[in-house]
């Protein structure tokens, strides 16, 4: 098993603009796992996080905004892939609030944050809903992620990061589909402290989850 992986982040926290670039390397022999950084270099493309900044502080602040791309070359047996990464995570501040945003649409979540009324209780009824794994793709080890009903141990195995061998975990995961709510509230975004930002028919305000 080899497995290679180059990154770049830029995170902004507090004021604070820092760019990193790292690559690594994971290898498995004799049943030993060895971790290690690497001196090859890809094309990586541009990460700029002025756009989320500018976005968050048109309500305020933005207290962290991390955004990251990523390559990776998987070798297993004599499988070979590969696959590329972007992700985002803002955490937006509006005085008692800190919302946590894992999406690139961060200016629906500002724009509804810029108009929350306040936190309420509110009577909800939640149903626990059925996941499934969508297929797509290849997992830690090389193998096809398959579609499964979400339950038992999961079959496939994630890679959080070249430095630990990958671990198992349920992958593609969403619920599965059971009909449609009118007009029902949608949370937008998760709160600190087991709170959400909900949207209730053009109400948003802070609520227990």
């Amino acid at each position: 098993m080899r497995y290679r992986k180059w990154g770049r982040v830029v995170r902004w926290e507090n004021g604070t603009l820092v760019r990193v670039e790292e690559a690594g390397e994971a290898r498995e022999e004799g049943g030993v796992f060895y971790a290690q950084p690497i001196a090859d270099r890809v094309a990586l493309p541009e990460v700029d996080a002025a756009w989320v900044v500018e976005t968050a502080r048109a309500i305020g602040e933005a207290e962290r905004v991390v955004v990251v791309a990523g390559f990776a070359i998987h070798e297993y047996g004599d499988v070979r892939w590969e696959d590329e990464t972007r992700r985002v995570h803002v955490a937006l501040t509006r005085k008692p609030w800190r919302v946590l945003v894992d999406d690139f649409d961060v200016a629906t979540v500002r724009d509804a944050l810029a108009r929350c009324e306040g936190e309420k209780d509110f009577a909800h009824l939640i149903r626990t809903p059925q996941f499934e794994q969508m297929p797509g793709g290849r997992d830690g080890y090389g193998r096809p992620i398959e579609h499964r009903r979400v339950e038992g141990e999961p079959p496939n195995f994630y890679r959080p990061s070249y430095r630990v061998r990958p671990v198992r975990q349920w992958m593609n995961v969403r619920a599965i589909p059971s009909g449609t709510m009118q007009d029902g509230p949608k949370v937008l975004a998760r709160v600190d402290g087991g709170k959400a930002l909900v949207d209730d028919n053009g109400r948003v305000f802070v609520t227990v989850l």
